[in-house]
């Protein structure tokens, strides 16, 4: 299974960054991802969408999900969960407050507005999996 994980809000100022890539398909690193999904139970594949979490992580990248207490979140981890619209974001956590966790986009200028609780809690970024921008390079030799 799989989820589009769309960013957040665009930024006032943005990164002006690429997003991660490497010399393999996107194929492959789906399968990749499936296979260390499937190392424990309620891991999930998520591919994500925007450039909030810019440089570390871009539009495409794909990335798996582990589930987590929310009693074992910490600050500058990196988690997902649902928002209010019904999407799934992946954002860090940068404060713990009273009623949950603020978090926000490496590349937002500000908190999200949302806090994260343990009934919007999915899950932790367990990994990020890049492939070729340019499936035509996939590959070739360089």
């Amino acid at each position: 299974m799989f989820w589009w994980l769309p960013g957040c809000a665009e930024p006032a100022s943005r990164l002006q960054t690429a997003a991660p890539s490497t010399h393999v398909s996107r194929r492959e690193v789906w399968h990749d991802a499936e296979l260390l999904a499937g190392l424990e139970p309620g891991r999930d594949v998520l591919v994500g969408a925007g450039d909030s979490m810019a440089p570390v992580y871009g539009d495409g990248t794909i990335l798996v999900i582990r589930p987590v207490s929310f009693n074992e979140l910490h600050e500058g981890m990196t988690v997902v969960y649902l928002n209010s619209e019904g999407r799934r974001v992946a954002h860090r956590l940068v404060q713990h407050e009273e009623r949950g966790w603020r978090a926000r986009g490496l590349n937002n200028p500000e908190p999200d507005d949302e806090l994260i609780t343990p009934q919007n809690l999915l899950g932790q970024v367990y990994a990020s999996l890049a492939h070729e921008l340019d499936e035509t390079k996939a590959g070739a030799a360089h």
